[in-house]
This record gives structure tokens, C-alpha cells and sequence, in this order.
């Protein structure tokens, strides 16, 4: 009930809600006011402001195959396991990954259908940060 769940496939911990909301009773809360989207240089600094959450200090955001990987191309508007990651909304959550074409890009996931979208860096889109499980 730390509102984490591990793939045991990936060797990945995930937090269960974006972002911005708190895991409360087995649930993604908002609270009032919260940030959910950033830019992606807001993005990367996440990380660093979620030191200690569930007790780890080494989240960051997934780059483009990690977060494709919970991608659940049976499940739509979101295209994941809202069991397991509640609250996520139907749109696009950054990747670490930079575009190499187009250094102004970087890479998303939107999760209405689970596709990869080249988006600016300046657009305002979700986060969701992982860690590596150590195996």
C-alpha cells in the first residue's frame, strides 16, 4: 500500500499515480491546486522533488521503451492497467528520452491508444516516474 507496483518482467518500480496526486487509501487523490502537467525540463526535475517517496531517492522518468512497456493495447482511453496505475488520464506523460531528429522534441506516450508522440519540450504533459528494482 506504498502506492508502487513492481514488474517483475522489466525489473521496474513504478508510482501507481502521476504526478501531482497522493496515494490515500488505495487511491490516486488529487489535492487542491496540484500540478499535473509539466514541461519537459519540469519533468526531469521530478525526479529530484520525489526523493524518498515509498523510501527511495533514485526515481526519474522512464525513458520511451520502459513507459511503453505498461502500454495495454486491450485497454483504451487509458491503454493501461487502471487497477494497477488509477487515475491516469487519457493523454500524453513524458519520456526521458530526447528526440534525435528534432532536438527541440522529445518523446511521449499517449495513453488514449498507447502511441509514441514526438512532442515540444515547452508542451504540458503527465509524469510518471520508475526506478530500477535491484535484481
Amino acid at each position: 500500500s506504498s502506492g508502487v507496483v513492481v514488474d517483475l518482467t522489466t525489473g521496474l518500480m513504478w508510482q501507481r499515480c502521476p504526478v501531482g496526486y497522493e496515494w490515500k487509501s488505495a487511491a490516486c487523490v488529487l489535492p487542491a491546486g496540484a500540478v499535473t502537467t509539466f514541461t519537459w525540463e519540469q519533468a526531469l526535475e521530478q525526479a529530484a522533488k520525489s526523493k524518498g517517496f515509498a523510501g527511495f531517492a533514485d526515481w526519474r522518468v522512464p525513458n520511451k521503451n520502459e513507459l511503453g512497456s505498461i502500454v495495454d493495447y486491450a485497454c483504451a482511453q487509458p491503454a493501461l492497467d487502471a487497477q494497477l496505475f488509477p487515475d491516469t488520464q487519457p493523454s500524453g506523460y513524458w519520456t526521458s528520452s530526447p528526440n534525435a531528429f528534432t532536438p527541440q522534441r522529445a518523446w511521449a506516450i499517449n495513453f488514449s491508444y498507447g502511441d509514441h508522440m514526438s512532442s515540444n519540450r515547452t508542451d504540458q504533459l503527465g509524469v510518471r516516474l520508475v526506478r530500477d528494482v535491484p535484481r
